[in-house]
């Protein structure tokens, strides 16, 4: 993310370079909004949750989906505490 928001300013670690410059083909930075951007297959920007956003919007899907984190057979997702 450091690369992408200084727009290659900053050189990736050798070890990390290789992985950085392959996945920030899929992203863009918005420095206006400060906001990420996944770049879809399409070419569709779609935006990339902040982290803290991210808990309370996994909640809301689960609720709205009737799910509540329960898989098919009934058991949790997600063992107790974990969530």
């Amino acid at each position: 993310m450091d690369w992408l928001k200084s727009r290659g300013a900053i050189e990736p670690a050798e070890t990390d370079r290789r992985r950085v410059l392959s996945r920030a083909r899929s992203y863009r930075w918005n420095e206006v909004e400060g906001e990420l951007y996944l770049i879809t297959a399409n070419a569709k920007e779609v935006r990339v949750p902040k982290p803290e956003d991210r808990l309370d919007l996994v909640k809301e899907y689960h609720e709205r989906s009737g799910t509540l984190g329960l898989q098919a057979h009934g058991a949790p997702a997600v063992p107790d505490g974990e969530f």
